[in-house]
């Protein structure tokens, strides 16, 4: 585990027209993890064709770490959000593995 990122527990803000906001910290606790991307994803939306950053991460075991998290890596500073629940291999709460897709843009 050699990446150093940063996870990001989102509080949640206040309500807008009924639906429930989150507030994103700058900061949080430092994650050691394995990253591994493949290119990207490729979908089709509106026909075109759009490539979806997406990263596989392997950490060591926090119950801090759930779907509802982002990720920073802390040397390029890109956001990603866990798409998945993370899994708990073999349930022996050494180690998580989960999928993440990169925030950016304004859409």
């Amino acid at each position: 585990m050699q990446t150093a990122c940063i996870l990001l527990i989102p509080t949640g803000g206040p309500q807008k027209k009924g639906v429930n906001t989150k507030v994103w910290p700058s900061d949080g606790p430092v994650i050691f993890a394995n990253l591994k991307s493949y290119g990207g994803t490729e979908t089709v939306s509106n026909d075109l064709l759009v490539i979806v950053d997406t990263l596989t991460m392997t950490t060591w075991y926090r119950p801090d770490i759930t779907a509802k998290c982002r990720v920073r890596i802390a040397k390029s500073g890109a956001v990603y959000e866990i798409i998945n629940e993370p899994e708990n291999w073999e349930m022996r709460n050494q180690f998580i593995v989960c999928k993440l897709r990169r925030v950016k843009g304004n859409g």
